[in-house]
């Protein structure tokens, strides 16, 4: 991973620097953003996903169990007992971009066209440093943290344990890194990490490119 960015409003993102809040929301908000796009996934929260051709229903009756035919597509399950926290969501460039920057596969570092999650960015230019704090600030509050890279997986051919760090890959666009914080706090938590400014900057998006340069590594002598 070669940095970390949080997109959203000038307003938001000013805020963010200056005082370091990360509004983390629990599951249910993603799932009812269906007007939202960008951030809508009515499969947030997935405890697994089965293909129909790796996957058996059975229904008992009496003692006996009868296999049910008929089922295409996938067996999606959510497991209602798990609490899953409250999650902060932010945008992770990859190795992956570089390559594809470095072979000429896309023109700009940063696709912010298929981001429309503001009109502003805070980079991070010291992401160890921040998820220091965040570590932090989490212990203070006596929080069970966990952060992760999201996996996206192709929903037609992927069977097996979902769960927030794993997403179909209609969502790969969004690259995300995520901050997982435990117990689950409704309507929302602030994580109130501090201000930001000496490790982050902010910019539009229409700009953030031209702030970008990436340069490859020197050979080894």
């Amino acid at each position: 991973m070669l940095a970390l960015m949080k997109f959203g409003a000038a307003e938001h993102m000013a805020e963010l620097l200056r005082h370091g809040h990360l509004y983390m929301h629990p599951i249910p908000f993603f799932k009812v953003l269906e007007s939202d796009v960008a951030r809508g996934d009515q499969h947030e929260g997935l405890s697994h996903c089965w293909q129909a051709d790796s996957a058996r229903l059975e229904v008992r009756q009496g003692d006996e169990w009868l296999n049910v035919g008929g089922i295409v597509g996938q067996l999606l399950f959510w497991d209602q007992r798990v609490e899953v926290g409250n999650i902060y969501c932010m945008y992770a460039l990859r190795g992956s971009h570089a390559e594809a920057f470095f072979d000429g596969h896309c023109a700009r570092l940063v696709d912010v066209d298929s981001l429309p999650f503001g009109d502003s960015v805070v980079v991070f230019t010291n992401g160890d440093e921040f998820m220091r704090r965040v570590r932090a600030a989490a212990e203070l509050e006596g929080l069970e943290l966990s952060y992760n890279l999201v996996e996206y997986v192709d929903r037609e051919t992927y069977s097996g344990s979902m769960g927030p760090f794993r997403k179909f890959s209609t969502f790969s666009q969004q690259s995300e890194f995520r901050i997982l914080a435990k117990p689950e706090l409704l309507p929302a938590r602030i994580l109130r990490v501090g201000p930001l400014a000496d490790i982050a900057m902010v910019c539009s998006c229409a700009e953030l490119n031209g702030r970008l340069r990436l340069q490859q590594a020197a050979e080894p002598a």
